[in-house]
């Protein structure tokens, strides 16, 4: 019979990885976990607190750290989240480091992390990381006011890109003592409505190709004021050809800016697949921006900045 239950074990160990009473164990926490959503619309706050207090504390002993962290952030146990977080931290679990100290408001915590990852260049955990930081709030937000914008515009559609780069990358550039941004439709709008929710004044063309000729308007034409002896910034998602970026630069020119720059979605790729050529890039922009250029060291002032303009614009 010992060697019965001794062979059950190996055999236990051998498919699950678990010795009996861990096992046990585990299957006593996820018992609990089904049996609190099914009793949870009956129990009294203070029954609520308890059952969730013994899940986190089965769940911590466990090592099942997201679990536990579920349990303590729903009962408010700021303590137990800011040490389970912490053991995230130092045991490689980022994104439930992030979300407890996101839940703790500790910006610092978040962005101690969010370096952490840049340096090591874990890019998966890094973007997981930033958009839970963000938030799926924020970016909707952010989406839902950049198709209000462009109605507003009459433009029927425009491409949506990742909030993440190209927000960040905006909030750097707009800084830069430029007075004015220009957006090439469609492909340049979202970097253009960035620009705008941060408080850059805007304008967009229309430049496409038409047969031989690259044909150009203006969607609202500047008074001439308005980039004479200024620094302004072009914006589009990427560079093929150069052709577009030749002509908007020419148009531009008219105007006698004191400097023309180009900002991009897409970071370079001089060969096959979607990206910026930089080597047709047309000589007139002193500089070109595209989203690798820049750091997320900063990026809880981008999420701040990003939000505060959101609710400047009644979009949050």
């Amino acid at each position: 019979m010992l060697r019965k239950n001794e062979r059950d074990r190996e055999y236990l160990k051998k498919i699950t990885g678990l010795d009996l009473e861990d096992f046990l164990k585990r299957l006593e926490l996820f018992n609990r976990l089904d049996e609190l959503e099914r009793e949870r619309l009956n129990l009294s706050p203070e029954e609520l607190y308890e059952k969730l207090y013994r899940i986190g504390e089965l769940a911590l002993e466990l090592g099942i750290l997201n679990r536990a962290l579920n349990a303590y952030m729903e009962i408010n146990d700021r303590k137990k989240v800011r040490d389970i977080g912490q053991k995230c931290l130092e045991e490689g679990w980022y994104f439930d480091a992030v979300r407890a100290f996101k839940f703790l408001g500790d910006k610092k915590g978040v962005t101690k992390i969010i370096r952490e990852l840049e340096s090591k260049d874990y890019g998966l955990d890094l973007e997981i990381s930033m958009k839970e930081y963000l938030g799926e709030r924020t970016i909707k937000s952010v989406n839902r006011g950049f198709k209000k914008w462009i109605s507003e515009m009459g433009i029927e559609s425009a491409c949506l890109f990742d909030v993440i780069p190209t927000a960040n990358m905006m909030h750097h550039v707009v800084d830069n003592d430029y007075d004015v941004g220009i957006g090439i439709a469609k492909g340049g709008l979202f970097l253009t409505y960035l620009s705008h929710l941060f408080e850059l004044p805007v304008k967009v063309v229309h430049c496409h190709k038409k047969g031989r000729e690259t044909e150009f308007n203006w969607v609202c034409e500047p008074d001439p004021q308005e980039l004479r002896g200024k620094n302004v910034i072009v914006f589009d998602k990427d560079v093929v050809t150069g052709k577009t970026a030749q002509r908007v630069l020419k148009e531009i020119e008219k105007y006698r800016p004191n400097r023309v720059d180009l900002a991009l979605i897409y970071n370079p790729n001089e060969g096959i697949g979607p990206g910026a050529r930089l080597s047709n890039v047309p000589k007139g922009y002193t500089e070109v921006y595209y989203p690798e250029k820049f750091s997320y060291r900063e990026f809880d002032k981008v999420v701040e900045r990003l939000e505060k303009s959101l609710k400047r614009f009644s979009l949050y």
